[in-house]
């Protein structure tokens, strides 16, 4: 009915190209960064190839359990030529003391909203 849509008008959320619809993918990044940053935070104060190959191995298994079957939380992307891009290298400018961390995924969405149909009957 009228009343009804003016009510309970169709917000962002229901369209297909909804911003709101990138929040689960933020949430999946913000996910995954902060394991990240965990991960390379435990291996500081180590000599800087034992860093780079403990954090590297920590980081990859951690983006290997993400495109698991059980937690699908990356999915493949032709672009990245898997799921996930994962380098840890020591810094230009501060090679003995300082690395970069660079890591490019695309995160899978996650289900938000749920459409429930009833039909009860005599």
């Amino acid at each position: 009915s009228t009343q009804a849509k003016t009510l309970f008008p169709y917000t962002t959320l229901f369209r297909s190209n909804s911003i709101l619809k990138l929040t689960a993918s933020a949430d999946i990044a913000m996910f995954i960064d902060n394991n990240l940053v965990q991960i390379v935070h435990r291996h500081l104060l180590k000599a800087t190839d034992d860093t780079i190959a403990d954090a590297t191995k920590e980081a990859r298994r951690l983006l290997d359990a993400c495109t698991s079957k059980d937690r699908k939380l990356l999915v493949h992307s032709d672009e990245l030529g898997g799921f996930y891009q994962l380098s840890i290298t020591p810094r230009d400018d501060r090679p003995y003391d300082a690395i970069d961390v660079k890591c490019s995924y695309r995160p899978h969405g996650t289900t938000r909203a749920a459409f429930f149909e009833t039909t009860v009957t005599k």
